[in-house]
């Protein structure tokens, strides 16, 4: 419980200052390199509240004799979006797979049918998290990318166990977060402009931002990117 707590109050809150900051600002004064380290951010920020809240729930059973499963399973070192969903939200993920897509037909009824009931079950998903059009093209954008791998468009068999795979994976994830989290699909679709743009790469117009990058928060940044892999388990 009290690691789960750390996880929230210490990594989460503290590296969200910076997203939540960015975001509520203007495209054309933060541009392209404070829009990615705010979806840097918010990707870490996700990660520690969720698993935060899971290992609190996690310790409470414990004390009173339940014992449930690990939700999070380093999700961000997968090499694909398939298996990034079999480490990501486990739970979750397990329940839409039982009773949504297994009731569909799963992938028994040829690939069309397959696709079409990931792309579903990954529709439900986004809607889950709240009724916006973000969360649907969040989820949507999770289920091409499934249906991509699985239909061979994305070559799976080399990127699997490879670090171009994780690059890929992370490159996938972090764009959907941005989407996730933007307020409007506007806005969504103004940062990616700026992104991939070039646009705002100079360091003007950013003290609200840089009066929040402490050494204490440059610090909580380095440890969050560590405690997200295994390694951090290994020691």
């Amino acid at each position: 419980f009290i690691l789960g707590l750390a996880k929230k109050v210490i990594l989460a809150n503290n590296i969200a200052r910076i997203a939540e900051t960015i975001y509520a600002g203007d495209s054309a004064v933060y541009g392209t390199t404070l829009y990615w380290l705010a979806a840097v951010a918010y990707a870490l920020q996700i990660y520690f509240d969720f698993s935060g809240y899971s290992d609190m729930a996690i310790g409470l059973g414990r004390m009173f004799g339940f014992h449930f499963r690990e939700n999070f399973n380093y999700p961000y070192t997968a090499t694909t979006i398939k298996e990034f969903w079999r480490r990501w939200h486990i739970s979750l993920s397990g329940w839409f797979r039982d009773y949504l897509y297994i009731p569909l037909g799963g992938n028994r009824k040829g690939n069309a049918r397959t696709w079409l009931n990931r792309l579903l079950v990954f529709f439900a998903t986004g809607l889950w998290h709240g009724a916006s059009w973000t969360f649907v093209f969040w989820g949507l954008w999770h289920g091409l990318f499934s249906v991509l791998e699985d239909c061979g468009a994305i070559p799976v068999d080399k990127l699997k166990g490879r670090r171009i795979g994780q690059l890929y994976t992370l490159l996938v994830v972090v764009l959907g977060f941005t989407l996730f989290r933007a307020d409007t699909l506007a806005q969504a679709g103004a940062m990616y402009a700026a992104m991939f743009s070039g646009v705002g790469l100079h360091w003007l117009g950013t003290a609200a931002v840089w009066a929040k990058f402490t050494p204490a928060f440059a610090l909580t940044l380095c440890s969050a990117l560590f405690l997200c892999t295994p390694i951090a388990k290994a020691h």
